[in-house]
């Protein structure tokens, strides 16, 4: 779960880690090096809107559902052997977490555009979406952007790339030969507008699909106004289905 407290990411480099009322301390005196969700909204954190979004409807645990029916199948087939099995599932949560650290690597490649990295591919996306901005008018915008709203309970977010002035709001994608268009980028998008700009009208929201392998753009999806309102719909819904679901496992615990 990633929050948000004074437009910033709370880990162990904000200001006010271990700082905010009731943080817990070890034996030694110091905080805790990662206090419950509970407590750090309770305190003021806001939830990101991909934290809000990809909660709902249980993704995480479908795909653990999955890893493990994959697993099951090959057992059924091949016999049952520890070994193996185990280092299954743990090389699955490898594989899970080299793509995140990968999506990471790659955007952060992107924010700082000096194209001097020994990976190749990470050099050829600067360069790629550099052209691509070019291309389309869109150079001189903020990268990275922390934002914030009190709207439906409040959300943040950092958003990869936003042009004031022309009202653009960017994100970038990056995923192993790229994927196609998914409704809830359209929702994040909506909820970054709606967060900077205060509406969704007028503003070019557009995804940039990149492949995290060779750092070549994909695809691009600028989504049109009807999505993009359907989009905020969409972020509205999810925003209370997560919350009463935090609510029920309180009552649940009681």
């Amino acid at each position: 779960m990633h929050l948000y407290l004074d437009k910033q990411l709370m880990t162990p480099d904000h200001p006010r880690w271990g700082k905010l009322d009731g943080w817990k301390l070890t034996k030694k005196g110091q905080p805790t090096k990662r206090p419950g969700s509970d407590f750090l909204m309770e305190a003021g954190c806001l939830p990101s809107v991909t934290t809000i979004l990809g909660g709902v409807g249980d993704k995480g645990g479908l795909l653990h559902w999955y890893k493990n029916i994959g697993i099951q199948a090959a057992i059924e087939t091949f016999g049952t052997d520890d070994d193996w099995t185990g280092a299954a599932k743990k090389r699955a949560y490898e594989l899970s977490l080299q793509a995140a650290n990968r999506g990471t690597e790659m955007h952060n490649a992107i924010e700082y555009g000096i194209a001097q990295h020994a990976d190749p591919a990470l050099n050829h996306a600067i360069h790629q979406v550099k052209e691509w901005l070019k291309k389309h008018g869109f150079e001189g915008g903020k990268k990275e952007w922390v934002v914030e709203s009190k709207l439906f309970g409040g959300f943040a977010g950092t958003v990869d790339y936003v042009l004031e002035d022309q009202k653009v709001v960017l994100d970038y994608k990056t995923s192993k030969g790229g994927r196609a268009p998914r409704p809830s980028d359209c929702a994040q998008l909506a909820s970054y507008a709606l967060a900077i700009f205060g509406t969704t009208q007028g503003v070019t929201c557009i995804n940039v699909y990149l492949d995290a392998d060779t750092g070549d753009i994909t695809g691009t999806r600028h989504w049109s106004q009807p999505e993009l309102a359907w989009g905020w719909s969409m972020m509205q819904a999810a925003c209370q289905v997560w919350r009463l679901d935090r609510e029920w496992k309180g009552v649940e615990n009681e």
